[in-house]
């Protein structure tokens, strides 16, 4: 079995507007040292995933084929730098949809662990939200929360049990690489 670091993309790869949505590769920008940092991960771990909800496809404020271009695009920077970034897994879901691939929901996830035979032992899922930390959870991952995003809101806010769970916690991305804090 495999190794993977398995990533959200808005908040911790990408920098993202508080409540407005990355709809065109004009709004793409990383979060500061994110690019650095997947790179030197992506040589840490045989597999790098993204995977994202990404509710604006079926809002229509976007199409599936321009969040593919921004992937293409992310992609293409980490390729550059010769690191790697095996997939992205893309729910288009509302959360009214209530589909079984958006998160917290763990179908995508399970759809990475069959595809790239991935161990959640030696794997990390490394997220924002509380949404990433459920999906981590329910697969017994190992989570790190990043304050970059809604990260800082989500450990204000998050349930005393989920604390016992023993994630770490990494101000962004490059500090997670780097180790440092």
């Amino acid at each position: 079995m495999s190794s993977a670091l398995i990533l959200d993309r808005d908040g911790v790869l990408l920098a993202q507007e508080t409540g407005k949505y990355i709809t065109r590769l004009p709004d793409v920008h990383f979060e500061i040292g994110a690019l650095e940092a997947v790179v030197k991960l992506s040589k840490e771990y045989d597999h790098t995933v993204v995977i994202t909800n990404q509710a604006c496809i079926n809002k229509g404020l976007t199409t599936l084929k321009e969040v593919e271009r921004i992937h293409g695009w992310i992609s293409d920077a980490v390729r550059r730098r010769n690191g790697h970034i095996d997939a992205f897994y893309v729910c288009p879901h509302r959360p009214e949809e209530n589909c079984p691939c958006r998160k917290p929901k763990n179908g995508l996830l399970l759809t990475a662990m069959e595809e790239f035979d991935i161990d959640p032992t030696k794997s990390v899922v490394v997220g924002d939200s509380n949404r990433d930390l459920e999906m981590a959870l329910s697969l017994q991952f190992p989570f790190v929360l990043l304050k970059s995003g809604e990260g800082q809101e989500t450990l204000d806010h998050i349930d005393l049990s989920r604390r016992m769970y023993g994630f770490s916690v990494f101000d962004t991305l490059f500090d997670f690489a780097y180790k440092l804090g």
